[in-house]
């Protein structure tokens, strides 16, 4: 993954000299990782549901980053067959993580911006930003209680929303071939991952509702 995240960011052309290197940086990051306090937390004091979501998160992370390579080397000529994939494969594997933990939401999130990020324009990935903070704010998931007010909340998601739609304007206007495809590839990816939610945790809390009876029409 350390690989694919280079050639993303740097835009360097893949070799064995970069493929050896992000081996090994990135086995002495694991290794660290692994013999500092919270690796050491998760592996042998918190129960084993923390690694196996990590697990899924680096797996949807590297879908994503050898997606975003491919984007990056053909552009709007991605072939979809052999590219899509990896993008299906990372909301898959996102949305099983949040499945077993919803703190992988995080991870989702902040993935989700860098999409905005790579494959629309600033302006978007600004309003979407500020939008999804004050959703948090709005919705208070998690501890997001101890750092927004839903108020300022509902401020920010409404200047985020129209911040967004400037940049989304923006785009359209410009006629960026790549703005619509990056878009297009963007709501696969939010298609895929809400998808795999339904299917895959749906019946489960339905199932749960109905045995609880709780459940309602």
């Amino acid at each position: 993954m350390l690989k694919e995240a280079l050639l993303v960011f740097g835009r360097k052309e893949s070799s064995e000299e970069t493929d050896q290197t992000s081996f090994l940086v990135g086995r002495g990051l694991l290794l660290m990782w692994l013999t500092s306090g919270m690796g050491a937390f998760l592996v042998f004091v918190d129960n084993k549901t923390d690694m196996g979501v990590l697990a899924l998160t680096i797996l949807a992370l590297f879908g994503g980053m050898i997606f975003l390579n491919h984007f990056q080397k053909k552009g709007i000529d991605t072939d979809s067959k052999q590219s899509l994939k990896y993008l299906i494969l990372s909301a898959l594997f996102f949305g099983f993580a949040v499945m077993a933990k919803p703190t992988a939401f995080i991870d989702v999130v902040i993935f989700a911006l860098l999409l905005v990020g790579f494959w629309l324009n600033t302006t978007t990935l600004v309003g979407t930003g500020i939008a999804t903070l004050g959703l948090m704010g709005v919705v208070q998931p998690l501890f997001a209680s101890a750092f927004i007010t839903p108020e300022l909340g509902k401020w920010l998601f409404a200047i985020g929303i129209v911040i967004a739609v400037i940049g989304g304007i923006r785009g359209l206007i410009s006629r960026n071939d790549q703005f619509s495809k990056g878009f297009q590839h963007i709501v696969i990816w939010g298609i895929t991952l809400i998808a795999t939610l339904f299917l895959f945790k749906g019946p489960w809390v339905l199932v749960s509702s109905i045995t609880a009876g709780n459940f309602q029409i």
